[in-house]
């Protein structure tokens, strides 16, 4: 198995000549900025896709114009309640994944698990499903979090039973500079910060992590890997930044 990160919640996994797009985010400008940094990899670069997955129905993980970018022969896999917003795109398929439902796609079984962040697309009373994501080539299992807000987390520590995760993606930040995220630390509808995403790692029994959710979006003047150096000196604290694996955007890394 394979993972390159392109910037953002965007990971491109593939084995077995199947490969899988998380939460694409790929235009030079998003949401009124310019990007923060170049896409890991041209759309024009990316293998034939088997599926792509949307965690939830945000406008930076379900990002429209994205979609449009890129061919319709793939499966898209959504949340509960997102296929509405999706389904005049094109795609071959449409899936709406429930938590606990599971997927053959190619040479991966994509399995949703529960996790805590807001729902909605525009509004958090809208009724729209949120994923995280296990896939699967019966080597390794490789979660994608896609969003996590603060809050009690017993799904993902229940991953480490129904999974063996030889990797991780957890987000690190948000689009705001690390202390915003400490200073709210605890409060509900918040993202983690790094400190927590390090901890939650710890709880899924994961072999490494990936830190995601940074690298194209930027709010802050702080510098744009921030959240990376913090979740890396998170781990130094328990002498175990050697399990981390902060993959730069374009980066690829092989299990």
């Amino acid at each position: 198995m394979r993972c390159t990160f392109l910037g953002h919640s965007t990971l491109l996994i593939e084995s077995g000549g199947s490969a899988i797009l998380t939460d694409p985010l790929l235009t030079d400008r998003i949401m009124m900025k310019r990007r923060a940094a170049p896409l890991g990899v041209p759309v024009t670069a990316l293998p034939p896709l088997t599926a792509i997955t949307i965690s939830h129905a945000h406008a930076d993980h379900l990002h429209l114009p994205s979609l449009k970018l890129l061919p319709r022969e793939a499966t898209l896999v959504v949340p509960a309640g997102v296929g509405r917003f999706v389904r005049d795109l094109g795609f071959a398929a449409v899936e709406e994944l429930a938590w606990d439902g599971r997927l053959t796609l190619g040479a991966f079984t994509v399995t949703a698990v529960p996790v805590n962040h807001v729902r909605g697309r525009f509004f958090p009373w809208q009724d729209t499903g949120v994923n995280s994501y296990v896939f699967d080539d019966g080597v390794h299992a490789f979660f994608a979090a896609g969003d996590v807000d603060f809050g009690p987390a017993p799904e993902l520590a229940a991953l480490a039973d129904r999974f063996q995760l030889a990797a991780a993606a957890l987000p690190v930040g948000g689009m705001r500079e690390v202390a915003y995220y400490v200073r709210r630390r605890g409060k509900k509808g918040v993202h983690i910060d790094p400190a927590t995403a390090w901890e939650l790692f710890l709880q899924t029994g994961a072999r490494m992590m990936v830190p995601i959710h940074w690298g194209a979006v930027r709010m802050a003047r702080t510098p744009l890997d921030e959240p990376v150096a913090a979740v890396l000196e998170a781990a130094r604290a328990h002498q175990m930044a050697d399990r981390v694996r902060a993959l730069a955007p374009g980066e690829a890394w092989d299990l």
